[in-house]
């Protein structure tokens, strides 16, 4: 290459760097690296924060985290960190197994690692090593999760009578220690017992609680009911699926991959299209004129839902999204609002702490020294019958949950509502 052609092919726009411009570059390199060194010290505190808060260690707080944000069963990247996180957690609670085990069953397929922390959940409650506003609410969710083990082999019955019984036990416990301590209210206050079956109430969820057995009763019972009554409107015979599909696809056009997605899973089920095809009759219904637009439009939106991330969601997940349209639009306040397990328990411990209060209250039928001695514990014949009378009230609350709630669960919160009298 000759010289002169060496030359022009050097750019004619290039000049050399100044020291100026490689001191503004190495300053500007440098506030980058303190300003992603800031932000992660920022997320770390953030999330010692949150750990210290919640009592719980760093990985802990991760696997709650993680465990909330996942999406349906999918696999996502929230189900793999909350294993990665709750693997590696020194001294794991029982909440820490139960996260595990359920996101090993419904997301990771693994039904040996899910039986495996289901089974140290279990056995921490047994031994009294569970918090115990959290025992009850893990029972409840492995009792729906252990017909997924029933064809696993070599492995131990999941012991979830053990369990239930030592929880039984412990709040029995527990009450009887609050009722010792009955003697140091003061007598301004004379609603003790109402306020202690109010506490007894809890609120937990997750990202899996479709898979409660309660909703699952609830929807099957609403859904027979609302068939029933469609049945008896004879221009609701041609409001059908396919009806449903096209009208959908010409109001949702801009979802029309999700919907392509759902109706490609609804298609071949014959469940999910008795539901879908229950409830655009429903919208149809001429008691529900006034909310009809309303209610085949939330219809939709729940369709739409259905898909989670870039997945539709599990069966079961698909027939309570669709089910939940039409609550507070029927004309029927109880239909599309299912409760479950945790919010039943809640409603009885309500209603207990009512019946209570109509006696012993302000406003109670009791009189005014039958319930001074009653909140003073002291011995009365009046007050034992009062309390009978309560007592009975309380029992006939199975009557109203038998077959919502499961038996031996009904038993149980009954008669921790009677213990405390």
């Amino acid at each position: 290459m000759t010289e002169e052609s060496y030359i022009t092919d050097i750019p004619q726009n290039t000049k050399p760097t100044t020291g100026g411009e490689i001191y503004y570059n190495m300053a500007y390199g440098k506030i980058l690296i303190i300003s992603i060194m800031v932000i992660i010290i920022i997320i770390s505190l953030y999330y010692l924060f949150i750990s210290y808060k919640n009592n719980e260690t760093y990985e802990q707080a991760k696997l709650r985290i993680n465990f909330n944000n996942t999406h349906g069963e999918e696999f996502d990247e929230e189900a793999k960190e909350a294993i990665r996180y709750g693997e590696i957690i020194e001294n794991p609670r029982a909440i820490d197994h139960f996260r595990l085990g359920t996101i090993y069953l419904r997301n990771a397929h693994n039904l040996r690692r899910a039986h495996d922390h289901y089974f140290n959940a279990l056995n921490m409650v047994i031994n009294g090593e569970a918090a115990i506003d959290e025992a009850g609410f893990i029972i409840d969710r492995i009792v729906d999760q252990a017909p997924e083990f029933i064809e696993l082999d070599n492995v131990e019955f999941l012991p979830l009578e053990e369990a239930i019984m030592a929880n039984f036990e412990l709040n029995r416990k527990t009450v009887h220690h609050i009722n010792k301590k009955k003697l140091e209210i003061k007598e301004d206050d004379p609603e003790y017992t109402q306020k202690v079956l109010l506490n007894k109430q809890s609120w937990y969820s997750d990202s899996q609680n479709v898979h409660d057995s309660a909703i699952n009763r609830e929807m099957i019972n609403q859904l027979n009911q609302v068939k029933e009554e469609n049945g008896k409107i004879p221009e609701l015979e041609n409001r059908t699926y396919e009806e449903l599909k096209r009208w959908a696809y010409q109001v949702g056009d801009k979802d029309k991959d999700k919907l392509n997605k759902v109706f490609d899973r609804t298609d071949t089920n014959i469940e999910e299209i008795n539901i879908l095809e229950a409830l655009w009759k429903r919208a149809h219904h001429p008691n529900n004129s006034k909310n009809k637009e309303e209610m085949k439009l939330a219809l939709k939106d729940a369709i739409i839902d259905c898909v989670e991330g870039s997945n539709v969601v599990c069966h079961t997940g698909i027939c309570t999204k669709l089910w939940a349209a039409p609550a507070t639009l029927d004309f029927d306040p109880t239909v599309g609002v299912i409760k479950s397990k945790q919010m039943l328990k809640n409603e009885i411990y309500e209603k207990s702490a009512k019946i209570v209060n109509d006696f012993y209250g302000e406003n109670g039928l009791a009189s005014d020294s039958v319930k001074e001695a009653y909140i003073k514990n002291e011995p009365n014949v009046l007050v034992d019958e009062t309390n009978e009378q309560i007592k009975t009230q309380i029992e006939n609350l199975r009557n109203e949950y038998k077959g919502i709630v499961d038996d031996v669960q009904l038993n149980q919160i009954i008669n921790e509502c009677i213990d405390v009298i």
